[in-house]
């Protein structure tokens, strides 16, 4: 709560830094040092929930109001995304907290302009979200694949296609996630398009 708070409310990107990888230290030492296994997964878990909540409020594309993220938070945030990915396998979380992570780390790597891996990253996140049946879930990932692949000169009309495609494909579904993520890939997408 803390570090939403700092995030949101204070709009104090290093101060929610130093408070939530305080925490998320804490969490994994105290995992370690306790001979309880169940305690330790559950403290693993809130160091995966505070991880991922971290890498998504150190992702620039979101131009959240009042924040403005240097190189050094970005990459905080890419580390926070990677250790979220491996607590997750690690945890064996369901499949759909799994897409999360992938699409998670393929945001950090399309912004640190590893446009291969992001891609790879992002499609993970579609096979799972379509192995459990999450169709909006599954778009959305292919979305920000079609990002990805927008930043390459080579890919920019395949990207430009499947990008439209996902986002019909999210508008014709006409759920509340649905349309969210339909505005957020094009939101996404312009971010990415005034970097060029």
């Amino acid at each position: 709560g803390l570090v939403q708070d700092l995030y949101y409310k204070k709009k104090d990107v290093p101060l929610m830094l130093v408070i939530g990888r305080a925490g998320v230290q804490y969490c994994l030492g105290e995992a370690r040092r306790i001979d309880d296994d169940e305690l330790s997964s559950k403290l693993r878990g809130t160091a995966k929930a505070m991880s991922f909540n971290l890498a998504v409020n150190c992702w620039p594309a979101w131009e959240d109001e009042g924040i403005t993220l240097t190189a050094s938070e970005a990459h905080s945030g890419y580390d926070l995304a990677r250790l979220n990915l491996r607590l997750a396998n690690e945890l064996k979380r369901s499949p759909d907290k799994v897409a999360a992570a992938h699409w998670l780390l393929g945001a950090h790597q399309l912004y640190a302009g590893d446009t291969e891996a992001a891609i790879a990253s992002f499609q993970q996140a579609a096979a799972l979200s379509e192995s459990v049946k999450q169709a909006d879930g599954q778009h959305m990932a292919l979305g920000y694949a079609a990002i990805a692949r927008q930043q390459e000169e080579a890919s920019k009309k395949e990207g430009d296609r499947e990008l439209a495609a996902a986002i019909k494909q999210l508008r014709e579904m006409d759920t509340d996630d649905a349309r969210f993520y339909a505005d957020q890939l094009e939101s996404v997408s312009k971010f990415f398009a005034k970097q060029d």
